[in-house]
């Protein structure tokens, strides 16, 4: 039997809620758009999954940073299109709020709730 820990090694250098979040991103900029989210994944091809019971790629922390930050970035900017909003008009709960998933009234209906 083989078992998969889809935090990977995650927990052994971070807490459980920064897994989360990192796991959250992946997933949902992959839902977003699957193919820019597997490129920004894997930046380079020297970028490898060390083991053979991982699932993502082995990154060094600010590797995982940036990735992190653009997938951010893809969410968004696809949110953004989809709702016709400027990125840098949304707060940082907004963009809490996106990233997570909850639903949000549209910017412009915020004050006819």
């Amino acid at each position: 039997m083989v078992l998969f820990n889809i935090y990977d090694d995650w927990l052994k250098s971070m807490l459980s809620y920064t897994a989360f979040v990192r796991l959250n991103l992946i997933l949902r900029a992959l839902h977003v758009n699957n193919d820019k989210a597997k490129m920004l994944l894997k930046p380079g091809k020297t970028i490898v999954t060390d083991e053979p019971h991982h699932i993502w790629p082995s990154l060094t922390d600010d590797q995982w940073r940036k990735v992190e930050e653009a997938l951010r970035d893809l969410i968004l900017s696809d949110y953004a299109k989809k709702n016709n909003v400027n990125t840098s008009a949304l707060t940082q709960s907004e963009i809490r709020d996106i990233i997570l998933e909850q639903r949000l009234l549209h910017p412009l209906n915020k004050g006819n709730r």
